[in-house]
């Protein structure tokens, strides 16, 4: 399972973060990710396309 591998060559090396922030992908918006993000204590935001947008350049 992918969680797994997430846990075992991230979390496990840097540690769980306070917050991660996701699109709305199906795989972020599951039952078995909010209990993962609820078991470790993790905040999940789920980006707003508008607003949470990373700055993007300008040339």
């Amino acid at each position: 399972m992918a969680i797994d591998g997430l846990i075992e060559s991230v979390f496990c090396i840097h540690g769980f973060p306070r917050e991660i922030l996701t699109d709305r992908g199906s795989q972020f918006t599951s039952f078995l990710w909010a209990n993962i993000m609820n078991g470790t204590g993790i905040n999940h935001r789920i980006a707003n396309s508008w607003t949470d947008r990373m700055p993007q350049p300008t040339y």
